[in-house]
């Protein structure tokens, strides 16, 4: 349920909570295969799971949605027409080893191959304008024994993640960001070591949102996780939110909406509740919730015109329609549109138009015309892509794969593309 938000230092966020470490997690989310992937300059995926633990005490959630009637369900793929896919508004290629990671704005956040063996990886950004990119950080802030673990941006500001693989400590910082250049200097938000995982985090216009959480095998983890924000400016962040165990999914933010999936219900078992919050009001007021059946834990989440757009990556044997793998649109008790496919990233779109993210390609529902198109990756790979680079609500879908070469089949270039939403 909603805790009263808490100040905290900045010199004290890193205290308050973790001495962290961790990378270790159960179920491991594409953002975070990407990122652990670039990581090692494109080899090794070093990106662990997270499954969930202790739970919230739920005081003010509603009841668990449970949809049996078919008639709550709209299933895309045989009740609308496939329709013709779009072609690209733009198409860049990039060197081999570079990720993009889910952005805001007018630029997308970088993680590329370092320029030397003593350097594994630099910091960037892509022009969605222009194409072209720059290079911010050619070293990690925090040491020459770290690397860049995870990073996203807005038009304001720049947040990224630094992790040393050796002993699993991390940082996260946050740096102003204007027209593709740091300005500024970095500030420490939050540090760890194996304790805690490194943050899951959103960039909201001048604002970043992340979550604590203990490592699921380690010696905190019974302790409560936390939702925290910080705004370019303040000296202090503070808390959201406090879930009692894990919470399930990224946070995201859509039209000025966070979405969370914290613990609820915990003396009743395991629940978690989508959680829809306005970043608007000064009180952080809950705008909707959506308590899963038992058990049910979802991939990712995101609130968009008034409805969850959220997906589930397992099948259960009980949970009504929610306990089924795939991706799900709607609120309260229903209508749902569901795409029985396995999801793999979050959900973006716009005006009745959503694009979901399968193995092989990005399904592009037009829930007001009752249509849906295919986009496939560049060379119909399953192994490396295509990944998107959008969350929530947005003018465009970014998405980017790497390709093989067609004579060798080895990987050769990042082809990054962009759609129009």
């Amino acid at each position: 349920m909603f805790k009263p938000k808490r100040k905290l230092s900045a010199s004290s966020v890193s205290a308050a909570r973790p001495e962290s470490q961790g990378a270790a997690r159960k179920g491991i989310t594409r953002r975070r295969f990407a990122a652990g992937t670039a990581a090692v300059g494109g080899a090794i995926a070093v990106a662990t799971a997270l499954s969930g633990c202790g739970g919230s005490d739920g005081s003010g959630t509603g009841d668990p949605t449970i949809i049996d009637d078919d008639s709550q369900s709209i299933n895309v793929l045989e009740e609308f027409a496939e329709a013709e896919a779009p072609e690209a508004s733009a198409t860049w290629e990039l060197p081999l080893g570079t990720v993009l990671l889910p952005s805001s704005g007018a630029y997308v956040a970088l993680i590329q191959q370092g320029t030397t063996a003593a350097v594994m990886n630099t910091l960037g950004a892509l022009s969605l304008s222009s194409g072209s990119t720059v290079t911010l950080l050619e070293e990690p802030t925090s040491g020459a024994s770290r690397s860049f673990f995870d990073a996203s941006c807005s038009n304001d500001l720049f947040v990224w993640i630094e992790i040393d693989y050796d002993n699993r400590s991390w940082t996260l910082f946050a740096q102003s960001f204007a027209e593709g250049a740091l300005t500024g200097s970095a500030q420490e938000l939050e540090k760890g070591t194996s304790d805690y995982d490194p943050p899951r985090f959103t960039v909201y216009n001048d604002s970043v949102i992340w979550l604590v959480m203990p490592n699921a095998s380690g010696p905190k983890s019974s302790e409560s996780s936390f939702c925290r924000m910080w705004s370019t400016g303040d000296g202090s962040a503070q808390d959201l939110w406090e879930s009692h165990g894990r919470f399930a999914t990224t946070p995201t933010v859509s039209e000025g909406v966070l979405t969370i999936a914290p613990r609820v219900r915990e003396d009743e078992g395991q629940y978690y509740g989508i959680t829809a919050i306005d970043l608007s009001d000064s009180d952080h007021a809950q705008l909707d919730q959506l308590v899963l059946p038992m058990s049910i834990r979802p991939f990712e989440a995101v609130y968009m015109g008034g409805k969850f757009a959220f997906s589930v990556e397992a099948s259960y044997e009980s949970g009504g329609l929610f306990g089924n793998m795939g991706t799900y649109v709607g609120s309260g008790s229903g209508p749902y549109y569901t795409l029985s496919r396995e999801p793999f990233a979050c959900v973006c779109g716009k005006e009745g138009r959503y694009a979901v993210k399968s193995q092989s390609s990005h399904f592009l529902i037009d829930t007001d015309q009752e249509t849906y198109a295919v986009i496939y990756a560049p060379d119909h790979s399953l192994d490396f892509g295509d990944y998107p680079a959008t969350v929530g609500t947005a003018d465009t879908l970014v998405t980017f794969a790497t390709v093989r070469n067609q004579e060798t089949g080895m990987p050769e270039k990042v082809v990054a593309r962009t759609f129009a939403l």
